[in-house]
């Protein structure tokens, strides 16, 4: 999976779409551009991967899970710094693929689990 970064403040959802879609930033930006200006919802970043036949089961909260065991990729989601944030989880390769450039403190409160990914 190919790291895709946020264009904007709110653009993770975005980012994090493409990655999973293995699609541009600015394609999936033309299907949802009010994702950059307030941010992403779990349902609706949900019903975005379905468009790219990317299934998903509901989001479930960490709790005392550590999403770098997760054997599947997943979206994560939770605080950067004092704002909510999505990452990717890539369980191939055993790395958080963070959209936001300059980086920082991921602390993952919740996770959507990918199940199938259209290939």
């Amino acid at each position: 999976m190919r790291r895709v970064y946020q264009s904007e403040g709110e653009g993770c959802g975005i980012a994090c779409v493409a990655m999973l879609a293995e699609t541009t930033y600015a394609a999936v930006k033309r299907r949802v551009p009010h994702w950059e200006d307030r941010g992403t919802y779990s349902d609706e970043l949900r019903k975005e991967l379905r468009f790219y036949e990317i299934q998903t089961e509901p989001p479930k909260p960490i709790r005392r899970l550590n999403y770098q065991s997760f054997r599947f990729d997943a979206v994560l989601r939770g605080k950067l710094g004092g704002e909510w944030h999505w990452a990717i989880w890539d369980a191939d390769r055993g790395k958080l693929l963070d959209p936001y450039k300059p980086g920082g403190r991921f602390r993952c409160t919740s996770f959507i689990k990918v199940v199938s990914r259209a290939d």
